[in-house]
Formats: structure tokens, sequence, C-alpha cells
């Protein structure tokens, strides 16, 4: 006998059988929502959901798989008990928990690396933004975050430095503006 992750015992013979049966189709839509059936309303025991977390622990999601756990939750609505706990997690987040998110989000783990918005898009935010006002505190924050940095041109394009950086090689102090007004 042969017992598999969750403490069932199996037969050695019928565990082959299985094992073979299964890795070489895939189960049809009607016997999923055969087995969905059966097991609608059962729980987990503590040491059943101990033991699957064992087993998954360690493995890592690839953004297909994540993409796919989205997809499955689609359309089921929340309850607001539950949009609540979700909206009080987020705020009483740490900063370590955030500096974790904010690594993982960075370069090519971020799901707009390499992509540019196009010219309707542009178009579209331009558009919603007209009219909004900034408010003194927004003001005052954009104010700040400039004094601290200035714009230098290789004559070919412009960027901006933090101040407090040397000008590298080639590059000069200012920045190319075209006929339209933008750099």
């Amino acid at each position: 006998m042969t017992v598999d992750r969750y403490g069932h015992r199996i037969n050695n013979r019928l565990y082959e059988w299985l094992k073979i049966r299964l890795s070489k189709r895939s189960i049809s839509n009607a016997t999923r929502e055969k087995l969905r059936k059966i097991n609608l309303g059962k729980h987990h025991t503590a040491e059943t959901k101990r033991k699957i977390g064992e087993g998954n622990r360690g493995k890592k999601r690839t953004f297909k798989m994540k993409e796919n756990y989205s997809a499955a939750k689609l359309g089921i609505p929340k309850s607001p008990e539950h949009c609540r706990k979700i909206s009080e997690a987020k705020q009483n987040m740490s900063d370590d928990t955030k500096r974790k998110i904010s690594e993982a989000l960075k370069g090519e783990n971020n799901p707009n690396f390499g992509k540019s918005r196009s010219e309707e898009t542009k178009i579209k935010i331009g558009e919603g933004n007209k009219g909004k006002k900034l408010s003194d505190d927004v003001k005052r924050k954009i104010k700040e975050a400039k004094k601290n940095i200035m714009w230098i041109t290789n004559t070919l394009e412009s960027k901006m430095i933090k101040k407090d950086v040397l000008i590298p090689g080639g590059w000069q102090r200012g920045r190319i503006i075209n006929k339209m007004g933008y750099v």
C-alpha cells in the first residue's frame, strides 16, 4: 500500500494506473463539474490544509498560473466584509511589506515593462486630467521634488538627473525643446 501526500492509503497498482491515466489526458469539463458538485460544501480539515500548504511551499507560481487563478475568481462577487478586510490589509501595510512589493515589481517583473502607451491612450489620459486642480499640498510636493533635479542634454536627447550627481562626459546642462514645446 502507498500513502499519498494527504495520508490516504492507495493500492500500488491502482496508484500507478491513476498516475499514467491522468498524465495522458486532461479531465473533461463534464467530469470537472461532477467533481465540483461532489465536493461542494465540504471543507478541508486543519490537518489537510497544513499538508496541502507544505506540499505547495516553495513552489514558484508563473505569471500564466497567476492569470489563471485570477480568471477563475473573475465574476465571483466579494462580500462587503471581505472587501472591508482587503481594504484594511492594504491600509495597514508595514514599510517592510511595501518595500518587498516594490522590489518584486521592478524591472522585467513589472506588468508594463517594455510597453509604451499609444498616442490614443495618451490623448485620453490628457483629456481626463483637463480641468483638474492640484491641491496646494500636491503643488508644494512637486516643487520640493523639482528642487533637487536638473536637465542635461547631449544635443540629441535630454534627461533629468539629481543635482548632486556629476554630469557625464559629452553631456551639458540644459534641454532640447522642439517646435511643439516638448523635449
